[in-house]
Order: C-alpha cells, then sequence, then structure tokens
C-alpha cells in the first residue's frame, strides 16, 4: 500500500490534498496511511482529521513532532484515537532540519514513559541512519543508557539519505555520488550548518520558511548567500 506525505503547515497544499486523499481511496488507489508533516493539528482537529480518514480504512497515522510539546500533543491525539495506529516520527534537527531545532536525544528522554503510555503509538527514529551500527543501538534501547537511563528502544527507524543512494533508486547516478562524498559530522556538530559549512551540509530556509538542510552545492551556496543578503531584508528594502 501507499502512505502519502503531506504538509500540515502548507495550507494551500493541505486544503486541497488533504480531501483528495479520501477521494482516490474511494477511487481504488491502495492508500493505507498519510504522514502529516510540519505541524501538529490541534487535538480537535486532528479527531476531525483522523475520523475521516477512519472511515476510508486507513491503517495507520504518522505525526512529525518537532519538540517536546508537540510529542506530548501527539500522545493526546493516540489517547482520543486508540482504534488506530499512530506513528510518532522523530527525527529531531540533525535530520533534515525541517521539522525541528531540537536536540535529537533529550526530547525523547523527557517523554519516553508518556509515549509508551499509549499502545497504539509506534515510535520510529530518524537522525541520518545509514548503516547497522548506526541504528541498532535506536532499536536495542541501548543508546539511552549513556545518558543515565534504562532502555529506551524504538519500534522502527527512517530511512531517506540511504534509500536515495541505493542500487534500486532512481536518483541520478551524479546525484547518489554527490551524496556519498559528503563527509557530514558528528551529532555534536551538525548544528554549525545554521551558521556555514558542516561537513558538506548548509542550512538554509525552505519555501515554507523553515530551516532545512541542504548538501551544499554551487546552487545551494547561493540560495544560502540569497537568504542572508536578501531573503532577510526588511520588505521596504527588497
Amino acid at each position: 500500500g501507499i502512505t502519502v506525505n503531506l504538509l500540515f503547515l502548507n495550507q494551500r497544499l493541505w486544503e486541497f490534498q488533504y480531501p483528495l486523499i479520501s477521494k482516490l481511496s474511494m477511487d481504488g488507489y491502495p492508500i493505507e496511511g498519510v504522514t502529516v508533516a510540519a505541524g501538529v493539528p490541534s487535538l480537535d482537529t486532528a479527531n476531525d482529521i483522523l475520523a475521516s480518514f477512519r472511515r476510508i480504512g486507513l491503517r495507520h497515522i504518522s505525526f512529525k513532532p518537532g519538540s517536546v510539546q508537540d510529542i506530548l500533543s501527539v500522545t493526546r491525539i493516540a489517547e482520543a484515537n486508540q482504534d488506530i495506529n499512530i506513528m510518532l516520527q522523530w527525527t529531531g534537527g540533525r535530520g533534515g532540519g525541517h521539522h525541528s531545532f531540537e536536540d535529537f536525544h533529550h526530547p525523547i528522554l523527557d517523554t519516553y514513559a508518556s509515549i509508551r503510555r499509549q499502545k497504539n503509538i509506534i515510535l520510529i527514529a530518524g537522525s541520518g541512519f545509514g548503516d547497522s551500527e548506526g541504528a541498532w543501538p535506536y532499536l536495542s534501547g541501548s543508546w539511552s543508557t549513556k545518558f543515565g537511563y534504562p532502555y529506551m528502544p524504538f519500534d522502527a527507524i527512517l530511512l531517506g539519505s540511504r534509500i536515495m543512494v541505493s542500487k534500486e533508486a532512481g536518483t541520478a547516478i551524479e546525484a547518489k555520488q554527490l551524496i556519498i562524498n559528503t563527509p557530514g559530522v558528528d551529532d555534536s556538530e551538525w548544528e554549525k550548518s545554521y551558521e556555514g559549512d558542516a561537513g558538506g551540509i548548509y542550512t538554509v530556509l525552505s519555501e515554507l520558511g523553515e530551516p532545512i538542510h541542504k548538501v551544499a552545492t554551487r546552487g545551494l551556496k547561493l540560495w544560502r548567500e540569497f537568504d542572508t543578503q536578501i531573503f532577510s531584508l526588511p520588505k521596504e528594502k527588497m
């Protein structure tokens, strides 16, 4: 089946994409889930969204919270909708940057008990995973022991760049090689991308006005220059 990603933050897109999911499903397209990205709706709005998706038989709904408060909002949504699987996709600020400014670990340490009280939440980690060595501590739960906490396993992981460079992906060979050649940085240094080059990655503002991490190509460096020298100016000076 198909899981569709919708940007809640972009209301122009949401207003036509959200009802389109129901139409496509009723037309026979095998849609089994939706990811509500870039913002967590209020409880009342989320209940309405889930009610409509429940009517067309969707199996799971995902949310991408960006802060402790957002995570707790997702737990309240899950508590109010216990008959449907709720996937909580946590990337923090490091993994892509479009959903959060936060450190990856501490918000989960603070909310893990609340998350696990809701049996219909599937907790998913995504933050630059590229191999089994990096992913296993999060699936086993051992990652939290270095902070002095008991084991806190995730149920699954998200893979982005790793899939883009796989043999089966339709990504252009040149783009695959560019991703492979980008060295990246250790977890403790990812925030350097907001100020400059961090292992071949820059952070720029997306079309939604939110920070997003990108490979520092010539085009991206120009984008960053526009952000800092033009798009950041007051409207009267542009």
